[in-house]
């Protein structure tokens, strides 16, 4: 084979791997448009033990798209924590340690919410979309995973939320079964100046 043959067989191969790629660009673009449409509207999302009211999906974080976290303010007000200490918190990530769960508050329903963990130094509570019942109106559903969801959580989690979060903590205290001191009780002080 010689090189002018062998250049043109080359440059086939780049077009259409070229072609493939813009394609496969275009048809996420695609599913993602699809999924931005539809996820316009605000869910609201209920306790699927006891149907209580609990937050909206705008009020809906997402940690590097894989843990969903809530930062709505009244939110501690409807869930019940209970967490362990710090120190022996289960290492989930680089910056997360799992430190407990989260639960309904009310006592005859209790249902599972999802856990608690620690990111940055950040309390937060990591939801389970399979624990609340989604309604939109008169539309009623569930789902046992995030990406089926009727909305996107399109937001990251950011320094902001994580302030709000933390002038949160500080004004409502979270059952410990520890009295010990929080070791990022210094972070979240420097975070709020």
């Amino acid at each position: 084979m010689d090189s002018q043959q062998l250049a043109n067989d080359i440059r086939k191969i780049q077009e259409t791997l070229r072609t493939e790629r813009k394609f496969e660009s275009i048809t996420s673009e695609l599913q993602n448009s699809k999924k931005t449409a539809r996820g316009n509207k605000i869910w609201e999302l209920k306790c699927k033990g006891c149907k209580a009211d609990v937050t909206t999906s705008d009020k809906i974080r997402h940690i590097n798209k894989q843990h969903h976290v809530v930062v709505d303010p009244t939110f501690s007000a409807k869930a019940y924590f209970r967490e362990i200490p710090f120190k022996d918190g289960k290492q989930i990530g680089f910056e997360e340690v799992l430190v407990g769960k989260v639960y309904c508050e009310k006592e005859n329903c209790r249902y599972d919410w999802g856990v608690r963990m620690y990111y940055k130094g950040c309390p937060i509570s990591v939801l389970k979309i399979s624990a609340f019942v989604l309604v939109l109106g008169e539309q009623r559903m569930e789902k046992k995973k995030w990406k089926d969801s009727p909305f996107q959580v399109k937001n990251e989690f950011s320094v902001d939320d994580m302030k709000k979060m933390l002038e949160k903590e500080n004004n409502v205290g979270i059952e410990d079964d520890d009295d010990e001191e929080d070791p990022f009780q210094q972070l979240a002080q420097n975070l709020l100046k």
